[in-house]
């Protein structure tokens, strides 16, 4: 299926249904034995059935894209375990294993994290460098199947760019979710408000922005709002569930936060860190029935940030 036709029909479905996005797979991960510090990546093959049973729980709970366990599944990641030379085993087997787990029943899409683990590895790597990582995994991912690809937990929009720019280079025909994480400010790490930031997924010729993770889902309605002023593309949105010294959010109040993301314009929902498959089935039961709003019912666009 080509980029036109993968997005066309997508954005289709987009036009008139609340598309649900899948929960935290790391934090799920961990509720089922995974050892914190340990890789998740490493479990689609060390603990294939586990894997699958999360996709599978997130699923049942009315996801309709779930995310391939490969966030991490980079050569400069996986060189931190001695495994930088399994990209292409690692990424395959998690492709497979949220295909098997979906059925046919949500779409799979290749998930692709940023760099390393802290924001400055990034800037630690020569352009040509950081183009070679990503387009290594997303040249894997587009070759074992998956749907579409989702860049995310990205804060720093020069590597955002990079990202996609790999992205278009190794897999043209795969629509692409790029999904920034906001610091407690309110800013990414490169310093651009939401408005700005939605603008500048826009220009890179991505097909949904969005927001990821940052400091739960109160955290995040602002910059949804701020977000769906300034662009007119699908919008994404996926907290997390909480992060200290916040206590995590209930799933009462996740309920109520995705029908306001929903309503200030977002038309994907779902959850990234501590959102498990109880949580996710409170939101998409609270977005049931819900249509995406027309982004001219939405305020004129943003002039801030």
């Amino acid at each position: 299926m080509s980029r036109m036709t993968g997005s066309a029909a997508l954005l289709d479905r987009l036009s008139s249904k609340v598309l649900i996005l899948d929960g935290g797979i790391g934090t799920s991960l961990q509720a089922r034995g995974l050892p914190r510090g340990h890789p998740p990546d490493l479990w689609s093959v060390e603990r294939p059935e586990e894997v699958r049973r999360v996709h599978e729980a997130f699923v049942d709970a009315g996801a309709d894209i779930i995310f391939a366990n490969t966030f991490g599944a980079s050569r400069l990641r996986l060189d931190r375990y001695g495994w930088s030379d399994r990209v292409l085993e690692l990424n395959r087997a998690a492709v497979g294993l949220a295909r098997a787990a979906s059925q046919g029943r949500a779409l799979v899409a290749g998930n692709i994290g940023p760099c390393g683990p802290v924001a400055a590895t990034f800037r630690s790597l020569s352009g040509p460098e950081a183009t070679s990582i990503f387009a290594e995994q997303i040249e894997t991912l587009a070759s074992s199947g998956v749907d579409l690809l989702v860049m995310e937990t990205i804060s720093d929009l020069e590597e955002m760019e990079v990202t996609v720019t790999a992205a278009r280079s190794v897999a043209p025909d795969l629509p692409v979710l790029a999904s920034l994480t906001f610091t407690r400010d309110g800013i990414l790490r490169s310093g651009e408000g939401p408005a700005a930031a939605a603008r500048a997924l826009e220009a890179m010729g991505v097909e949904i922005v969005g927001a990821n993770c940052s400091f739960g889902f109160a955290s995040l309605l602002p910059i949804c709002e701020e977000m769906a002023k300034a662009t007119s593309l699908p919008l994404a949105i996926k907290p997390s569930a909480g992060v200290p010294p916040v206590p995590p959010h209930s799933v009462n109040e996740a309920a109520v936060y995705v029908r306001q993301f929903v309503e200030a314009g977002a038309s994907l929902v779902g959850g990234c860190c501590g959102v498990d498959s109880a949580m996710l089935r409170a939101i998409a039961q609270a977005v049931k029935g819900m249509a995406p709003v027309r982004r001219s019912q939405v305020a004129s666009s943003s002039t801030n940030g």
